[in-house]
C-alpha cells in the first residue's frame, strides 16, 4: 500500500516527501513544486500539465484552511474538458485522491500550506 500522509506544508507521497506545492498526474507523475501564476488565486494556465494528462477527476486541495481561491470559471473550464473538479482543504484531498485513483482516472492539485 503507498503511503501518503499531510500535515501543514508537508506531503508524503509514494515514500517521498514534498514541502512545496504538487500536481499528481493520472500517470503517477508527481511535478514539483507546483507553482501558481497568482499564488492563492487558481488559474486554468496553472493546470495545463493537468489538462494535457486528460484526468476524469481532478481533487485540488485549497490549504490546510482553504486559502486557495477555485474560481467557477476555473471549474467551468475544467467541466468544459470533461474533467470534474473537486476542491477541498487539502488533507482531506489527500484522503479522497488516494481513495479515488484506484477507481478512475485521476490527477491532484494540492497546495500544502494555507
Amino acid at each position: 500500500m503507498a503511503k501518503h500522509k499531510y500535515s501543514f506544508g508537508c506531503l508524503e507521497w509514494r515514500d517521498k516527501t514534498y514541502r512545496k506545492d504538487v500536481l499528481i498526474l493520472p500517470d503517477g507523475e508527481v511535478i514539483a513544486p507546483w507553482k501558481r501564476e497568482h499564488g492563492h488565486h487558481l488559474q486554468v494556465g496553472d493546470l495545463v500539465e493537468v489538462i494535457e494528462a486528460r484526468p476524469r477527476v481532478l481533487i485540488i486541495g485549497t490549504g490546510q484552511v482553504g486559502a486557495m481561491e477555485v474560481p467557477d470559471e476555473v471549474l467551468a473550464a475544467l467541466a468544459e474538458r470533461g474533467i470534474d473538479a473537486e476542491p477541498m482543504p487539502t488533507a482531506k484531498a489527500v484522503k479522497r485522491f488516494a481513495e479515488i485513483r484506484k477507481e478512475k482516472r485521476a490527477a491532484a492539485a494540492l497546495h500544502l500550506t494555507c
